[in-house]
C-alpha cells in the first residue's frame, strides 16, 4: 500500500502530461502511485506516458462522463493512503513536496492538509490559510490538497451533478464538519495552469446550490450569526427566483440547520 495516490486524469494531453509526470517521478520521497485515467485520447497521450516505463503509473483507458468521474474512478482504483488530484497540465512546485508533506503527517493527527498554488489565473501565489466563509467566494483548489482516504469514505466521492465545480462541492463537505481535521501548511504545492475546465467553464447548478449546501453541510462551524444572515440570505434568494420546492426544503431542515450552528462556543452538533 503507498502512502500517496496522485491521480491525473487526461484527454488528449500529449503537449503537457510528460511535465506533470516528470515532476511526480523526481519526488524525494518515493513511496506512491500515480494513477492515470485517460478518456480515450486520440494524440500521443498514452505512448508518452508509457514511454516514462516505471511500474508506479497505472493507466485506465474508457470513456468517462467528465472530470469528475474520472477522479471517482481513480478513488475506486487508488490504493493509497492520502489522495492528491493533479491537473494533466498542472506540475509539482518542487522536488520535495510528497517529502515535506509526509513529514507533515508523521508530527500531526490530521486529516486532509492543503497548501498553496502558483498560477497566472492567480497574478502569482494563490490563496493562504482559509476560513469557513471565505468558501462562499473562493474555492481550495484540489491542486493544493491532500486528503486521507477515510475523509471519501466519509463524505463520499465528487457528485456528478455539478460538471466544474464538483470538487468545490466536496470541499465544503469536509470543511464544514468540525469532526475532519485540516491543516493549513505555508507552501506552494502546484503550478497550477490556467486551462483547467473548472477555470473556463461556469457551473450555473452548483452556483445555484452553493449557498444551502454550505447551510446543510455544516457540522459545527459556522457561528450562529453568519449562519442567521445565510439563512435570510438564501430565503430572500428563494422568494426572488420563485423556487418555492428549494424553500419548502430549506424551512423542512431549518431546525435540523439551526442546531449545528456554533452559538458562543457551543452547538448541538455531535
Amino acid at each position: 500500500m503507498p502512502k500517496f495516490s496522485i491521480i491525473i486524469p487526461t484527454l488528449n494531453s500529449s503537449k503537457t502530461i510528460s511535465k506533470s509526470i516528470t515532476s511526480i517521478l523526481n519526488q524525494t520521497f518515493p513511496d506512491f502511485e500515480i494513477l492515470i485515467i485517460d478518456a480515450c485520447s486520440t494524440d500521443d497521450t498514452i505512448f508518452i506516458i508509457k514511454s516514462f516505463d516505471d511500474s508506479r503509473i497505472k493507466i485506465t483507458q474508457e470513456i468517462d462522463n467528465g472530470i469528475y468521474d474520472a477522479m471517482n474512478k481513480g478513488l475506486r482504483n487508488s490504493n493509497g493512503n492520502w489522495i492528491y488530484f493533479l491537473g494533466s497540465d498542472d506540475f509539482l512546485y518542487g522536488n520535495y513536496i510528497l517529502k515535506e508533506i509526509n513529514e507533515i503527517i508523521s508530527e500531526k493527527d490530521t486529516d486532509v492538509i492543503y497548501g498553496d498554488v502558483i498560477s497566472s489565473r492567480f497574478n502569482g501565489r494563490y490563496f493562504g490559510k482559509f476560513e469557513f466563509y471565505n468558501l462562499l467566494k473562493n474555492n481550495i483548489c484540489h491542486q493544493s490538497v491532500f486528503i486521507n482516504r477515510n475523509v471519501f469514505e466519509k463524505k463520499g466521492f465528487f457528485n456528478l451533478k455539478y460538471k466544474s465545480h464538483a470538487d468545490w462541492d466536496h470541499n465544503l463537505k469536509w470543511f464544514l464538519d468540525v469532526t475532519i481535521s485540516k491543516t493549513y501548511v505555508d507552501l506552494i504545492i502546484a503550478n497550477y495552469n490556467d486551462g483547467g475546465y473548472s477555470s473556463l467553464n461556469f457551473d450555473k447548478i452548483f452556483s445555484n446550490d452553493k449557498e444551502m449546501n454550505f447551510l446543510k453541510y455544516n457540522r459545527g462551524i459556522i457561528n450562529f450569526s453568519f449562519g442567521i444572515g445565510l439563512v435570510k440570505r438564501v430565503i430572500s434568494k428563494f422568494l426572488k427566483n420563485k423556487d418555492f420546492k428549494k424553500l419548502l426544503e430549506l424551512l423542512f431542515l431549518l431546525p435540523g440547520i439551526l442546531l449545528k450552528f456554533k452559538f458562543k462556543g457551543y452547538c448541538f452538533y455531535q
